[in-house]
């Protein structure tokens, strides 16, 4: 006599109370980037610059000479909403249904708290991406750099490719035409895309920066170029973008009505709409230029 097994499928064990959750990119450039809070539309950014005219003091004279100039550029903010309905019922079918209530009124989501730090992620990384390459509800920093048209050049060696080869030149090419009024400046960065820090941590490691220690730099996108001031930043914004920017951080604004608020929701149960869980999130946000004359940007030839 044996065991009959003909009429059983094979068993998958089946672990009900967890559920994995799918790797998201991190954003690094709104905690670095000076904050506007409260703008519900607009909000200007009121600038004023003056230049210091030398003259000889030979007499009792006055004679003025100099120009101070006020100015503004505008901070436009999109206003954004993520909703997305969840029906419990979907779930009853598959092994899903362990993680569900008892009884067929669902008033509270399975797997909530998994659900809501992933979506919370999710839109985080996604304002990460418009930060620099816009959306629909606002511009992101390239396009507000490129409109200004008051950038300084820094391909200057007409470089085609971004490549282990040819890094350090591009950099230092950029370094050497940064504006002399923001040289000094502690929070001089140089962004650019993931791909791009990757090919400049394995052009320091290769080479001969021995002394240089970069462990540790991929994990957190951040390390100092040698010799020089300049904090190299990796943003997934300008990843897959071939474009680099050196400016101040402080010379980068962003724009909200409340702060994190792409961290708040709502999630509720609706009884008149078949016991959906229904999530809502709602922000405002969008960037802007102090100074676009003082930024260094490399664009391929």
């Amino acid at each position: 006599m044996a065991y009959n097994t003909a009429g059983l499928t094979s068993y998958v064990l089946q672990n009900a109370n967890e559920l994995l959750t799918n790797s998201v990119l991190k954003g690094v450039t709104i905690d670095r980037v000076t904050k506007m809070v409260g703008v519900k539309s607009a909000q200007s950014l009121n600038l004023m610059d003056t230049d210091a005219t030398f003259q000889a003091d030979t007499s009792c004279s006055f004679d003025p000479d100099g120009t101070t100039t006020i100015s503004q550029r505008v901070l436009e903010v999109g206003k954004m909403k993520i909703e997305e309905a969840l029906c419990e019922k979907d779930l009853e079918q598959f092994y899903t249904q362990k993680a569900l209530i008892a009884g067929g009124t669902y008033d509270m989501m399975a797997y909530a708290k998994e659900y809501t730090a992933l979506k919370v992620a999710k839109i985080q990384a996604s304002l990460e991406i418009a930060i620099w390459q816009s959306n629909a509800f606002f511009d992101g920093f390239i396009d507000i750099i490129d409109g200004a048209g008051s950038a300084v050049a820094g391909n200057t060696g007409a470089e085609t490719s971004i490549t282990q080869v040819n890094i350090f030149d591009i950099i230092n090419a950029m370094f050497a035409v940064v504006p002399a009024n923001v040289l000094d400046k502690s929070d001089l960065s140089l962004y650019m895309g993931w791909d791009t820090f990757r090919t400049a941590i394995s052009a320091i490691t290769t080479t001969n920066f021995f002394h240089y220690q970069t462990d540790g730099s991929m994990e957190k996108g951040q390390l100092k170029y040698p010799g020089t001031n300049l904090t190299m930043v990796a943003v997934h914004g300008l990843t897959g973008q071939d474009r680099m920017f050196i400016t101040q951080d402080s010379n980068l604004f962003w724009g909200t009505d409340l702060l994190h608020e792409e961290e708040q929701f709502i999630m509720i149960a609706n009884p008149f709409e078949g016991n959906r869980i229904q999530f809502t999130a709602r922000m405002k946000g969008g960037t802007q230029v102090a100074f676009p004359a003082n930024i260094v940007e490399y664009t391929n030839a």
